[in-house]
Formats: C-alpha cells, structure tokens, sequence
C-alpha cells in the first residue's frame, strides 16, 4: 500500500469514526511531525488531545444551552469585596462539587441583590464543567409549568423531566408567596430529587 493510499484510509477512519477535529488538523499535525522529529506516538497524542478538547467543549456548551441560564455568570466574576459576608472558604468548597457528589443541597439566602443568582448560575456552569447536567429556572416558573402538568394530567411526566438534570436550580423561592397548591407541587419535586 502506498503512503498515499495509507493517508487517504487514515481520513477516510477519521471521518467514520466522527473524529473530525483530528481529521481537520491531520495535515497539520503530520507536518509538525516531520518537521519537529515526533514520534508516532506523539502525533497520535496530538491528535486525540485536540479531538477530546474539542467534544469536551462542545459538550460543555451544548449543557451550558440546555440549562437555561438567563445569563453566563461564572464563580471568577463574583466580587467578594461586593458581598463580604460571603466566605471566600464556602465559595471554594463549593466550586470542588463535593455538595453534588454528597447529594447536599445548596441554599442561598440573602435580600435581593446581593449576588446569590450570580453564585447559583456561576455553580450550575461550574457543575457542566465538572461533567454534570443542570438546570435553571425560577420559582414562579417552575410552579406555573407543574400546575399546568397537573392541570393536563402530565405532572408525573414534569416531575420526572424536573428530576432529570443532577443539578437543579431553582431561583427566587422567597419573592413570590406560594399558595397551598404551590406548595404541594414543591414538596413534591424536593422529595423526588
């Protein structure tokens, strides 16, 4: 087989196995070889190294879409010198995920305006990062889509789509009084999860 008809086969497997960020930089990655005297073993490396970074960002911002956030906030940007009550120690346990692998609950409290939306959004992205699924919502959506289901006969089938995400964020609970109904479908959800 000639070196023509190898490099033609190897494209032809990159692209079958959907590998096409290593098909895209093959050329590139063979020519840095050659000319930085590479091991076929560091080619490779390379190739897979881009291939992995580019699924592993790609899935982090397909799970970034899908959770709903009103806004990208990241951990990065909260201003503890905004917020001194906030423990800096807190807030980077928190970033570890050892509340998600626990199964804890996180709740922020505070007035409104201090920064507990921004740290909730900025833990969810962070979350994604670290390879689980969230999601957003505020309280007064969340009661509006369940008593709806109720309504319809498909709360079962929302509760379930609720438990889905390992991450589930639920914004605002204090600012909107809950009715018995309202209450109910929340307990409902929190016993579930």
């Amino acid at each position: 087989m000639t070196t023509n008809e190898i490099y033609e086969r190897v494209h032809e497997n990159l692209s079958w196995l959907k590998m096409s960020t290593a098909e895209s930089i093959l050329d590139m990655a063979v020519e840095h070889s050659v000319k930085e005297n590479k091991s076929f073993l560091e080619t490779l490396d390379r190739l897979l190294a881009e291939e992995v970074n580019h699924r592993r960002s790609s899935s982090i911002e397909t799970r970034t879409k899908l959770a709903n956030f009103p806004a990208r906030k990241f951990l990065d940007d909260f201003d503890l010198g905004f917020q001194p009550s906030m423990d800096r120690k807190v807030l980077d346990d928190l970033r570890t995920m050892r509340f998600m692998a626990n199964g804890d609950n996180v709740i922020l409290l505070g007035p409104p305006g201090v920064g507990k939306t921004h740290i909730a959004i900025g833990l969810g992205i962070e979350a994604i990062k670290a390879g689980y699924s969230a999601y957003y919502l505020n309280s007064a959506s969340m009661i509006s889509k369940l008593k709806a289901a109720a309504q319809r006969g498909t709360l079962e089938r929302a509760l379930k789509n609720l438990c889905r995400p390992k991450l589930l964020i639920v914004d605002e609970i204090g600012y909107l009084p809950m009715d018995r109904e309202a209450a109910n479908l929340f307990f409902q959800l929190v016993s579930r999860r």
